[in-house]
């Protein structure tokens, strides 16, 4: 993914349902443990700028698990 968009999963491009770019207080990801290795699929460059969504994290955390 080259472009990094708010409202966009740097992971696999979908909506990721971000509660701060749709302007509210809280993000879906503000109540879940999403696994450290989930989150180092994101991308460089995205990484704390842009939310993935729920699927890409809990695909990720399944794969963890196993």
């Amino acid at each position: 993914m080259n472009e990094l968009r708010p409202d966009r999963c740097p992971i696999c491009g979908g909506p990721n349902d971000c509660g701060g770019a749709a302007g509210k207080s809280e993000c879906w990801c503000a109540n879940v443990k999403i696994p450290s290795e989930a989150l180092s699929r994101v991308p460089e460059q995205a990484r704390r700028k842009v939310c993935m969504c729920a699927k890409c994290a809990s695909v990720l955390a399944a794969n963890e698990r196993e």
